[in-house]
């Protein structure tokens, strides 16, 4: 009994979670019953032979065969209790009978069989490459959120894991320090195990636990490119970006579902859908980040990061929305169009809240070029297009750097397009030209961007979709018309006031829209593609718009993003 009960302490500090149902209502014998289960179950990752059904042989001399139930072919494991030595295996297989039961009498079951007694499903496994100290760290979160912890030493064991173990829930990797562990061993922004995670069943939740990335924007570009889901640089970040990736999906985006449980659907208007005061701090992203704000507190507390983290964004974007100094939205009125913007969504559309509106723009980046084969992730894109057409007047997008499916002849993709406008007549794609909305909302956009290359490889990277020499980007940027109400590019231009030191500010761009005068520049521009530098400014003259949602999505999905809602005036 003594050795019984410091096994089940055992467990409950184990990567298998111990955790007792009614236990003080228990008989003697269910007990001991629950015990030798609870037994089993350690032997089995004692002996690293989880594929094995262990049968217990208690001291009474029978075997519960819960252990075999619905299984064929099985193999078990005797293990006897021997008075003052402990658990011992007779190291000898026996074989099950083909109908799955045990060969020996059953052990009567305890009154709640069905409940307590059952196999558990194996638990999801946590797969890590990294050095000693950052293992340690991650191990602590595997065993805090129920993960089974899997340790390897280079990228190729890793891969070979992903390949012949599993169910994989988590996948964590360090840079590595040489070509054994080089997590972006195919180029700068390309890694094999990232690529091999996305082909696994489900597939896993990716995270690169790496201080120099979390520091360096541009690195955490590359590895958003690669298609990593998440870097972290310390166990608290960790274990708050599980947990809440650990909640329940989102409600499902049918076109009923979403005019039922959000706001989004252009008519009827009531007041508390679409009337604002204009102050910021009853800007209606503002307030629903405020709302997830304090479900975080109530949830994980105050003092959790993962509250200390969404209320620190929430601050920083109700700054930007004051630091316009005009209401981004009012009262409708005749002449007003309420515009709700996003981008870079990397094929996680369903996801995103959409608040209510007149058009909806999308700049570009619809899929994650390393994620799946872009024409297939483009058509589930077109799909959800087509569904959320129903909630807005006009939608309208542009491709961006990841949309490699549009940006050459590709006729597979003509007839996607096709399909999208007899499916949706008011779905517009926009590249290097522009449309009108009502008549009078002038709106042109283009996913042209500079050319960037692989600092490995010299070369283009794989992502690099609409990506020209100055001289054409030059020519295309000429074609912006004067005195367009709205503008879309993939990109931001350089020289924005106020916005984040940029590693891919436009000049070209920069040098066409100064060129307009306050007379003729766009009043509107809105883009993506910098993750990290999601906001609004305003120069005076055009106000800016970054609406990439990767990010926000990724470190909360049940938030839905941060799409931005504004008004555009005919006046």
């Amino acid at each position: 009994r003594r050795i019984e009960q410091a096994s089940i302490e055992k467990l409950r500090s184990a990567d298998y979670i111990w955790d007792p149902l009614n236990e003080d209502h228990l008989s003697e014998s269910e007990l001991a019953t629950r015990s030798s289960y609870a037994l089993s179950i350690l032997a089995a990752r004692l002996l690293k032979r989880p594929e094995r059904v262990l049968a217990v042989v208690a001291h009474w001399g029978t075997i519960n065969n819960v252990f075999n139930r619905d299984l064929q072919n099985a193999e078990a494991i005797k293990l006897t209790l021997v008075p003052g030595e402990g658990w011992i295996s007779d190291a000898v297989p026996f074989p099950v009978s083909p109908g799955g039961e045990a060969p020996l009498p059953p052990l009567p079951l305890p009154r709640h069989r069905s409940r307590e007694l059952r196999l558990p499903e194996a638990a999801p496994r946590l797969l890590c490459l990294a050095g000693r100290r950052t293992s340690e760290a991650v191990r602590n979160v595997a065993r805090k959120m129920g993960l089974e912890f899997v340790s390897a030493s280079t990228v190729l064991e890793a891969t070979s894991l992903l390949t012949t173990s599993g169910p994989w829930a988590v996948v964590v990797a360090a840079l590595g320090t040489n070509g054994q562990t080089r997590l972006l061993d195919l180029g700068a922004d390309e890694s094999s195990l990232i690529r091999q995670a996305q082909g696994c069943p489900g597939p896993p939740t990716f995270v690169v636990f790496s201080h120099t990335a979390a520091a360096n924007t541009q690195l955490q570009c590359s590895l958003d490119d690669a298609g990593a889901d998440k870097v972290v640089c310390s166990e608290e970040d960790f274990l708050e970006f599980l947990r809440l990736r650990d909640l329940p999906p989102p409600p499902e985006t049918d076109v009923e579902v979403i005019r039922q449980r959000t706001l989004a659907t252009p008519s009827p208007r009531g007041p508390s859908e679409y009337s604002h005061s204009g102050e910021p701090a009853e800007y209606a992203p503002i307030l629903r980040r405020r709302r997830r704000d304090f479900e975080l507190s109530m949830r994980y507390g105050t003092s959790s990061p993962a509250y200390l983290n969404s209320e620190t964004q929430t601050r920083r974007l109700l700054q930007m929305v004051t630091a316009v100094g005009t209401p981004l939205t009012c009262n409708p009125e005749p002449g007003r169009l309420r515009i709700v913007h996003v981008s870079d969504t990397h094929g996680l559309h369903e996801w995103l809240h959409l608040p209510p509106g007149d058009v909806l723009i999308h700049t570009g980046d619809t899929v994650n070029r390393y994620k799946g084969k872009p024409e297939n992730r483009f058509k589930e894109f077109c799909a959800w297009l087509v569904k959320v057409s129903q909630l807005y007047r006009i939608v309208i997008f542009i491709a961006g750097n990841h949309d490699t499916q549009l940006a050459a002849a590709n006729p597979e993709m003509d007839t996607v397009l096709q399909q999208l406008r007899l499916a949706a007549p008011n779905v517009v794609y926009l590249c290097n030209s522009g449309t009108f909305v009502d008549g009078w909302m002038h709106v042109w956009g283009s996913p042209c961007r500079h050319v960037r290359l692989d600092p490995y490889t010299n070369l283009p990277f794989k992502s690099s979709a609409f990506e020209i020499p100055d001289d054409e980007r030059k020519q295309v940027w000429a074609t912006i018309p004067q005195g367009v109400h709205l503008l879309m590019t993939h990109g931001p231009p350089a020289r924005i006031t106020g916005y984040p030191k940029s590693h891919s500010g436009d000049e070209l761009l920069a040098d066409r829209l100064q060129a307009f005068g306050n007379a003729y520049a766009p009043k509107y521009h809105c883009f993506g593609h910098e993750h990290d530098s999601v906001g609004v400014w305003n120069n005076g003259v055009t106000t800016f718009f970054n609406g990439a949602q990767e990010k926000m999505l990724k470190d909360d999905r049940r938030l839905g993003g941060f799409a931005w809602v504004f008004d555009v005036s005919r006046s």
